[in-house]
């Protein structure tokens, strides 16, 4: 059995600069990167099994981030 270690993050400060169309879409840009990152770290299983149920849910935006992610897919 895998023990997980819980850890508590204190004082965090997150900012969103949403003033324009082009600044809400960077941010978006940074947080799929973001995200991208994370993929990266899962086990090959996990992201085989993440990005299926993305395309299941049939959408464009979905799709197009399942296709987004699958380029940091573990080989």
């Amino acid at each position: 059995m895998t023990t997980m270690i819980t850890r508590r993050i204190q004082n965090v400060q997150i900012s969103t600069d949403s003033g324009t169309k082009e600044q809400v879409a960077s941010e978006v840009g940074a947080l799929k990167f973001a995200v991208a990152l994370m993929f990266c770290r899962m086990p090959k299983e996990d992201q085989k099994y993440l990005l299926l149920e993305m395309r299941q849910l049939n959408d464009a935006y979905s799709n197009k981030l399942a296709d987004e992610l699958q380029q940091f897919q573990r080989k």
